[in-house]
């Protein structure tokens, strides 16, 4: 079925809008994605800007306070650490360290974490 979608839209003069919960199917077709939590739009960004520019450090709450907080969009506490997605990785401080994510990743912290 995603290759006939993807045939349908190979000459850009058509869209489709795909609702799924099925991360590796928009993984591969989507271009723009929108996380949509209880009615409201959290995030509409396109998937390479997401990935190549978003970002999910682990964190300890001292180290939260270094982040620049314009770029935080939303974090999720677990136990001693935080989970923090950030909208530019290229601003973390050097001693942070990155994560390696998903778009399921990025779902999960959003529905489930707090939107800064």
């Amino acid at each position: 079925m995603l290759t006939v979608l993807q045939e349908f839209v190979q000459d850009q003069k058509r869209g489709i809008l795909l609702s799924s919960h099925i991360t590796s199917d928009i993984e591969r077709i989507a271009d723009v994605l929108v996380f949509i939590k209880g009615g409201e739009i959290l995030l509409r960004v396109k998937k390479e800007e997401l990935l190549n520019q978003y970002a999910i450090v682990q964190c300890e709450s001292h180290q939260y306070d270094e982040i620049e907080q314009n770029t935080i969009f939303a974090y999720r506490k677990n136990g001693e650490t935080t989970d923090v997605l950030v909208s530019n990785k290229e601003s973390l401080p050097p001693s942070m360290k990155t994560k390696p994510f998903s778009i399921d990743d990025i779902t999960l912290l959003l529905m489930r974490g707090v939107k800064a």
